[in-house]
């Protein structure tokens, strides 16, 4: 999975962006990407407020040749700072022309973290599997769902 400057401008794949403050799991989801399908491209950050400025295209995210609009958002809710919740909040308040597919991936299993995600504007909800074999399973279903 590469950071946000290493994919190339002219690559025209669909683009998931995995957004997780744990490097661990980051890592995780990058050796479980490389499993699934080449028609994807892969990007990663570790926190909700880069997140923001790289999914609404502000800042140093501007040049949407560069950057482009992510077909599908895999976000953490918990997560310092920016939390996965404000990700999602600011998302539901931002122009994008486009919105990305969000797709929480996280350790809660609380009915109230799912209601408030759903709110804000989730389009899926799941709780991070127990093992890479789930793992894999998941990514695949989700991106083959979303990125279609």
């Amino acid at each position: 999975m590469s950071k946000t400057s290493e994919t190339p401008a002219t690559d025209s794949r669909p683009l998931v962006l995995v957004v997780d403050d744990s490097r661990d799991d980051l890592e995780l989801v990058e050796m479980a990407a490389k499993k699934l399908t080449n028609s994807l491209q892969w990007r990663s950050m570790q926190n909700g407020g880069e997140a923001i400025s790289y999914i609404t295209g502000t800042g140093k995210y501007s040049d949407r040749t560069a950057h482009p609009l992510p077909s599908l958002v895999v976000l953490d809710l918990k997560m310092p700072g920016v939390s996965g919740f404000d990700v999602l909040s600011s998302l539901s308040r931002a122009k994008t022309p486009k919105p990305p597919f969000i797709c929480v991936l996280t350790t809660s299993k609380l009915e109230e973290d799912i209601d408030k995600a759903t709110i804000l504007g989730a389009d899926a909800f799941h709780t991070k599997p127990g093992n890479y074999r789930d793992l894999c399973d998941l990514l695949q279903r989700v991106t083959t769902f979303f990125c279609r």
